[in-house]
């Protein structure tokens, strides 16, 4: 579990990017759904929870 501030949300046609600043910046991906039923802002505390079969990796 990692904590950090939401620091710019993308906000598409089904999902969202929601770029998290956890010490180096996280981009993480959720539902739209998600964003307005945990009501997610700009400047928001939140907790990034990783699950082994969930995380992928991408080299730029």
């Amino acid at each position: 579990m990692l904590k950090g501030v939401v620091t710019d949300l993308k906000i598409g046609d089904r999902s969202v990017q929601v770029l998290l600043d956890i010490g180096i910046p996280l981009v993480v991906l959720i539902t739209r759904q998600s964003l307005q039923d945990m009501n997610i802002q700009k400047g928001n505390e939140l907790y990034a929870v990783f699950k082994t079969m969930a995380v992928k990796v991408i080299k730029p």
